[in-house]
């Protein structure tokens, strides 16, 4: 039990209510406003309720106090790092425009108001519509927890309308585009060759390519094993999982591709040799040009000076995601093969993401049956 005095006449209460499965202290937070003795009359009310084993209700509990609880009662113990960091990044501005008002207060309009305050930031930028709906889902999470943890009875979020996605279309190279990218790529390193033709060979994540290792390549079968990811987090290069459990996958790829990476291994090897005891040693398939691990945005800058260099349109690195499911698409290849193959958990996503070229197949489809009909 800790009580601190936030300003002038708030005070906040910490109650350690014991330890989670994994052996992680579990504390409440509750926030008193009023004078320092009144603020220690109600902690020893807290205090007794602990005794009788009751933790209480708090009807002076903000939603910002609230968050805090969930951040460090679920989030920092189930959630991978880059969850957590973008939890707690979001948790900052929600906290900032509705954190003031008690949890039990919270209304419909108080989180209307707030999406339509995100509409347009402080530095004059708009948000994009799919920033605002995690918003959204983030609230909804939050208010779900307060309900199933018993400091709700109902969650006032629900009645809330989820802020309207204007999708834009992905940005990705047609198959002529593809080709002449391939082409470029003859007189780039074999670094920058073997990871731009894995990345529309396999369709796989920028995270993903980081973070494979050697060990998940057999050449022998022409196959990578997609079972992990690297992402910069803090000023640190951090592994995780990836995105679902179904995007952990073993990814045909081909002749091509396979020996990109021999010439690339070489390469490496050569490297190795050349600066001995200055070799970092990564396992990573992917390193900088000392053997380290290679920054997770590496990728992107490494496609955009091809780009650049050989003034092709521009698109992101995930745009090869896109350029290789679209590829897939317009071969004909069923759909379930192509969610299997980049790792969504579903057909329906694969089929949501990509309805336009999947409507541009249908159109071609149409056009060729017409005119063997006509005949």
């Amino acid at each position: 039990m800790a009580l601190r005095q936030i300003n002038k006449n708030t005070y906040r209460i910490e109650i350690y209510i014991g330890r989670n499965s994994n052996g992680k202290k579990l504390r409440s937070y509750h926030t008193f406003k009023g004078g320092k003795k009144e603020a220690q009359i109600y902690e020893n009310e807290l205090k007794k309720s602990i005794i009788s084993g009751k933790i209480p209700s708090n009807d002076k509990m903000t939603y910002g106090d609230f968050i805090d609880i969930w951040l460090k009662q679920h989030v920092e113990v189930n959630l991978a790092p880059k969850t957590i960091q973008e939890y707690k990044k979001m948790a900052l501005n929600i906290k900032e425009k509705l954190g003031f008002i008690y949890l039990k207060d919270l209304k419909v309009l108080h989180f209307v108001d707030f999406y339509n305050s995100l509409k347009l930031e402080k530095n004059g930028k708009f948000l994009s519509d799919i920033t605002i709906s995690n918003y959204y889902t983030l609230n909804n999470t939050i208010l779900k927890y307060a309900v199933k943890w018993d400091y709700l009875s109902i969650n006032p979020h629900e009645k809330v309308d989820r802020p309207k996605i204007k999708r834009k279309e992905a940005k990705f190279y047609d198959l002529e585009q593809t080709k002449k990218l391939i082409n470029c790529l003859n007189n780039e390193p074999p670094k920058y060759r073997a990871l731009i033709l894995l990345a529309i060979d396999s369709g796989a994540r920028r995270s993903e390519i980081t973070g494979l290792e050697w060990e998940d390549i057999n050449f022998k079968n022409k196959t990578i094993n997609i079972n992990k990811t690297t992402q910069w987090i803090n000023n640190r290069l951090v592994e995780g999982n990836t995105k679902t459990d179904k995007s952990n996958r073993i990814v045909q790829i081909t002749d091509t591709t396979i020996e990109a990476l021999k010439e690339y291994k070489t390469y490496q090897k050569g490297l190795k040799q050349k600066l001995q005891n200055k070799w970092e040693n990564s396992k990573k398939v992917f390193t900088t040009e000392l053997g380290g691990d290679m920054n997770p945005d590496t990728p992107s800058k490494i496609l955009k000076a091809v780009i650049k260099k050989n003034k092709l349109e521009h698109i992101n690195f995930h745009g090869l995601r896109h350029t290789s499911v679209s590829l897939l698409i317009n071969s004909k290849i069923p759909v379930q093969v192509i969610s299997k193959r980049v790792g969504h958990s579903s057909s329906v996503i694969t089929q949501n993401i990509y309805s336009h070229v999947f409507q541009q197949s249908t159109d071609e489809a149409t056009q060729k049956l017409n005119s063997i009909l006509s005949n």
